[in-house]
């Protein structure tokens, strides 16, 4: 415990010694207390701070109507109105359309309250209205209280002298966004620049529409509004950081601001995990803000999944000042993390280092789960990151087109042990200096939202934006003079390379930083040996999948392939309309200008194009696996070089076709089943030059692993088995190996390669194994059986948990079985795999459907079967 005491000296009886070692009027106050006793326990005090919240009784109406309607809050004025039935869903159809006269109006919300008794006694009363959608003006009983410009603030506002103890009216008026684009468009040099009228406001991005979004420029008030009261002590903007880990102890600090001088009689007390810790270091800054330092001797570190567990805290920090107290609880990890980017005769490394151990990052980007945020259930944040971390992920990139995420997603992140890569909200446009005041606000709080979740393990400025302006053609496009060019490339370097780092000097050194994502557009050679690249040569520049292979960098941050989302899925947002590619209800749910088009070409190269859609939507998904899961074991096998892997996209905002792998209504697409295999830590991947096919085998483990290799040669309908390669073999922790070269010659006098395939199987002395199918030819070319017999048995294993197991055999081989049920309770732990002849795989389904009615509407598809 610390009691903050002026008038106490070195002399007197005292709870701790006072060592001064630095001071003057504009500098820190550092002191090293030491304590001897423990005098002043918080007993039971309850904590003086009183909250209400505001989220109830809101009613909205479009401006000039007086059409009072109910409101929801925390909400939008999207769904508010899709409630009362005043516009149909504009995820349905082609309603998107529809509906964008929604976001030309002006739309008021109000509500009504009384103070609650005990917060009416406070001195202090602030409203927190802690986020407005965006251009907002807010009135407390007719009084202007706060004017809103940008969506990612949250507003304390003092209303002691406007506020009643009964019958407060609580309005919001917000406008047109277009009004505020127009607003700052005029305070600005250069009203035309790259991304266009979304670069003039701080709103979330993809609003605007992208090539996997809809335009949905909503408003309302999207996070909760409260009211607090305290008394003379305040605390806020806390933060807990880990400084270092040194000798098996954890150098902690906490930051933050009181309303009063700590000199003034403050008591501190820290607990984790109900220990208390009273060591520490104490530094004073100006303006009431404090610097405390403690340590805890054998801490046990937070890990990210696959590496080890993600080992919580829970802090509680005790205020105490004469009769009030104030209680901060705090979970948090203890952890170090660095991105070492060292350079070398092969560029420079980009490689994380958590707690000191250098970490190959596999996992994927992070959009927006809704287009509406409010709608995010704590129950969608938990399936969809609980699917992340049984997919092996250890990191995920949260884009910068979207939002800085809710606390639910980071405390999740925090306890599966996800890294999270956060981009600030800048993407693919350039933004004007007159946004600059708001921008350092928002900067500065979201640093300290944020920093004390130990997922966050670096902070990047802004997606694409360097390599637009040096790769994109912007400057012609604009028609930018030198001198235009050179004050926007300035204003650029302001943000980007000198406020944001400045600000995170101060408040946030132990998290790296770096200035855009990529450091090098993916045309370049540079590309792919210093920083990160978003490998876009398939896809956008039309390259074949096997590109993959010779374009791989230090750390690929984005790369990826569109897929069709479940048939299901196009059930529910096309329920009037038969489904065809030139539907046009399809086609609205398809945002690349040349989505299909591109599908089909790659698809024309390597599989067979179908006339059905069912099995168009089937084929797009093996073709995203099969492209991706290429990717990933290209930048696996380049381990040490190549240190992370970061597809494009997890999720999506609305449904759609996209580059996600699992879709909006959480249903996994075939690529999602197979990122266990590809992100495991032990991983197979073979690759052929024109002689030989070597057989790799990637152990990003925290250990060695040591088994047997297993090669089999077989034809498809099993009357051909070849044992190629049997040998044993050790591989270190976080190392590869080449385990096997086999002459493809030796393999082909015995079975033309159209007819084979080579089943590679490490099997770990636990009885665990790493497997891949290879194929000497494309899927097109494969001579494969037709129709062969499938046998399906499905057994109960809990049937009132609704879980069973499903058995499959077969003679021949059965290439990317896909089983599938026109009901989105029901799950499979696997699908999509191959089946090999003679053989039986068994995997698990869970739904909500009776034996009886699984039977009957269980299918399956295979590539055997596609014509």
């Amino acid at each position: 415990m610390i009691v903050f005491n002026k008038k106490t000296t070195s002399n007197s009886k005292s709870i701790f010694k006072i060592n001064c070692f630095g001071i003057n009027s504009t500098s820190l106050f550092y002191f090293a207390i030491t304590f001897y006793i423990s005098v002043l326990p918080f007993c039971n005090l309850q904590s003086q701070e009183i909250i209400q919240l505001l989220n109830a009784n809101w009613k909205f109406s479009e401006a000039g109507k007086n059409d009072w309607l109910p409101a929801t809050v925390p909400g939008t004025v999207h769904t508010d109105l899709l409630t009362n039935k005043r516009i149909p869903d504009p995820f349905i159809g082609t309603n998107e359309s529809k509906v964008q006269w929604v976001e030309s109006k002006q739309w008021n919300y109000t509500t009504t309250f009384n103070v609650d008794e005990k917060l009416w006694k406070c001195k202090n009363k602030i409203i927190i209205v802690e986020g407005l959608d965006t251009y907002a003006d807010v009135k407390l009983n007719d009084s202007l209280i706060l004017q809103s410009e940008n969506m990612f603030l949250e507003s304390r506002i003092d209303v002691g002298k406007y506020l009643r103890k009964n019958e407060n009216k609580l309005e919001i008026t917000f406008h047109p966004a277009s009004e505020l684009i127009e607003k700052n468009k005029n305070k600005s040099r250069n009203k035309n620049l790259p991304g266009g009228d979304r670069a003039f406001i701080r709103k979330a991005q993809y609003q605007f529409g992208w090539d996997w979004g809809p335009r949905l420029v909503t408003c309302g008030i999207w996070k909760a509004v409260r009211i607090e009261g305290t008394n003379e002590l305040t605390i806020s903007n806390l933060v807990l950081q880990t400084d270092s880990v040194k000798r098996d102890t954890a150098f902690l600090s906490i930051n933050g601001h009181s309303s009063l001088n700590f000199y003034s009689g403050i008591i501190f007390e820290i607990y984790a995990d109900g220990i208390k810790y009273s060591t520490v270091n104490y530094a004073k800054t100006t303006n009431n803000y404090f610097h405390i330092e403690f340590k805890i001797p054998h801490p046990k570190l937070w890990w990210c999944n696959g590496m080890g567990k993600a080992n919580l805290y829970n802090f509680t920090l005790n205020f105490k000042y004469k009769e009030e107290i104030i209680i901060r609880k705090v979970r948090s990890g203890i952890r170090t993390i660095q991105l070492d980017q060292t350079p070398s005769k092969n560029g420079t490394s980009f490689t994380f280092k958590l707690n000191n151990k250098p970490i190959f990052i596999k996992g994927a980007n992070w959009i927006p789960c809704d287009n509406f945020l409010p709608r995010v259930t704590s129950k969608k944040y938990n399936t969809l990151l609980t699917a992340v971390q049984e997919s092996n992920m250890n990191m995920l990139r949260v884009w910068g087109g979207g939002v800085y995420e809710d606390d639910r997603f980071y405390n999740l992140c925090d306890s599966l042990g996800i890294m999270v890569w956060q981009d600030f909200m800048f993407a693919c446009a350039l933004y004007p200096p007159v946004l600059l005041p708001t921008v350092t606000i928002e900067i500065e709080n979201t640093i300290k939202r944020l920093q004390s979740h130990p997922c966050i393990s670096v902070w990047c400025g802004n997606n694409e934006i360097d390599e637009g302006w040096n790769n994109w053609g912007w400057q012609k496009e604009f028609n930018y003079s030198e001198s235009d060019s050179a004050q926007i490339w300035n204003d650029y370097q302001q943000l980007f390379k000198i406020l944001i780092p400045e600000i995170l000097y101060t408040n946030c050194k132990e998290i790296p930083y770096v200035t855009t994502s990529p450091a090098t557009g993916w045309g370049r050679k540079q590309a792919y040996q210093i920083g990160d690249v978003h490998y876009w040569g398939v896809w956008w520049g039309n390259e074949p999948f096997s590109s993959f292979d010779n374009h791989v960098g230090r750390f690929v941050s984005e790369y990826g392939f569109q897929a069709l989302p479940s048939l299901s899925s196009f059930n529910l947002f096309n329920p009037d309309e038969i489904n065809s590619l030139t539907s046009t209800v399809v086609k609205a749910h398809q945002k690349h200008p040349t989505g299909f088009e591109t599908i089909t070409n790659y698809m024309e190269r390597d599989y067979s194009v179908p006339n059905v859609f069912s099995d168009y939507i089937y084929v797009s998904q093996i073709m995203q696996r099969d492209g991706i899961a290429k990717a990933i074991k290209a930048h696996r096998r380049a381990m040490p070089y190549c240190m992370g892997t970061l597809f494009w996209q997890f999720n999506d905002c609305w449904p759609v076709t996209s580059w996600s792998t699992i879709d909006y209504y959480e249903q996994p697409k075939i690529l999602q089943y197979e990122l266990k295999f590809l992100y495991a830590p032990v991983l197979i991947s073979a690759i052929e030059n024109e002689d030989s096919l070597y057989i790799y085998i990637i152990n990003d483990d925290t250990i060695q692993h040591t088994g047997k290799l297993i090669c089999k040669w077989m034809s498809f309908d099993n009357e051909q088995l070849i044992n190629t390669d049997i040998s044993q073999h050790t591989i270190a922790e976080r190392t590869k190996i080449v385990a096997s070269e086999i002459v493809k010659n030796k393999l082909f006098k015995v079975l033309k390669p159209e007819t084979g395939v080579l089943n590679i199987n490490f099997k770990f002395e636990n009885g665990m194994s790493a497997t891949e199918n290879y194929y000497f030819k494309n899927t097109k070319s494969l001579v494969l059986p037709k129709n062969p017999k499938l046998t399906i048995t499905i057994k109960p294993v809990n049937t009132k948990q609704g879980v069973y197991t499903i058995s499959l055999y077969t003679e021949q081989l059965s290439k990317d079985v896909f089983l599938s049920i026109d009901d989105s309770s029901t799950k499979f732990n696997a699908n999509g795999f191959d089946l090999l002849p003679g053989t039986t795989k068994e995997i698990t389904m869970t739904t909500s459907l009776s034996l009886m009615e699984v039977k009957k509407r269980i299918t399956y598809q295979s590539m055997n079967n596609i014509k």
